[in-house]
């Protein structure tokens, strides 16, 4: 009897070994996918942050483009008005140097 327990006992815990082994290769492997999946997932992440920060980067570029036409455009109105204003000032000049002529030559008469 003590044979065959003694046999059944190391059955027992080969049996239990192999359970172990068996457990600890799901485990790992279990690991090894969740640890690839992470991986996965972070490499998405980055690309996903690289394709926003792209995205913002561009925005901000046409922004700056855009706030760059608008001070040009507002420059050549600036420039428009003081050529506006300085033509009327000619003329006014001019109008005036007319009529004191006028007067001149009315005084003369």
């Amino acid at each position: 009897m003590l044979d065959w327990q003694k046999r059944n006992n190391e059955t027992q815990i080969d049996k239990e070994k192999d359970q172990i082994q068996y457990e600890s290769k799901k485990l790992k492997e279990q690991w090894e996918r969740d640890l690839k999946n992470e991986q996965l997932e972070k490499e998405k992440l980055k690309e996903l942050n690289k394709h926003v920060y792209l995205d913002i980067e561009e925005f901000n570029k046409k922004e700056l483009i855009e706030k760059l036409k608008k001070i040009e455009e507002e420059k050549m109105k600036d420039k428009e008005l003081i050529s506006t204003i300085i033509n009327r000032e000619k003329a006014f000049d001019e109008i005036d140097k007319k009529e004191k002529v006028k007067k001149i030559k009315i005084k003369i008469i």
